[in-house]
């Protein structure tokens, strides 16, 4: 009885090997994929429009749209060997009137990085001063129509 069980074995193992060469061979179903490409990240999307690459050293916060405008901001900020460093990137429709403003802030004091410029692929600025601003968590990007060091309307934000 034990040599039929080989056997039968045997026999077995051959036709399921027959089975998938076949198929490996000549698919006659074609595959499908339930898999989607993932939607890429707000980082992903402004990396690939500025044409750059966000160090992986850096704090960041992807800033939420709170103007009901489509805008998608990320901001960075490192304090290393005695100097701030912030960087802002957004995808911001051109204003009519006015001009974007950065801003960090803590608790209710708003410390002006300055306007932003047009670059290849949105907005930006990049801060750097040797005050070490860490504390202040918040980010904010304004539309301001007047150059008054106040913060008008809140285009984007976010908080580390």
């Amino acid at each position: 009885m034990e040599r039929r069980d080989i056997v039968i074995g045997l026999v077995i193992l051959a036709v399921v090997a027959a089975a998938i060469f076949l198929l490996r061979r000549n698919p006659s179903v074609p595959q499908t994929s339930n898999t989607t490409s993932p939607t890429p990240s707000a980082e992903e999307r402004l990396e690939d429009a500025f044409k750059t690459d966000i160090p992986d050293d850096v704090e960041k916060v992807e800033l939420r749209d709170v103007a009901n405008v489509s805008a998608t901001a990320l901001a960075t900020r490192k304090w290393e060997n005695g100097r701030f460093e912030a960087t802002i990137m957004a995808d911001l429709p051109n204003p009519e009137n006015g001009f974007y403003q950065a801003w960090i802030v803590k608790d209710t004091q708003f410390i002006s990085l300055g306007r932003m410029r047009v670059a290849k692929g949105g907005w930006i600025i990049e801060y750097q001063s040797n005050t070490n601003y860490s504390e202040y968590d918040k980010v904010v990007v304004s539309l301001e129509i007047t150059n008054d060091n106040k913060p008008e309307k809140h285009i984007v934000e976010g908080s580390f």
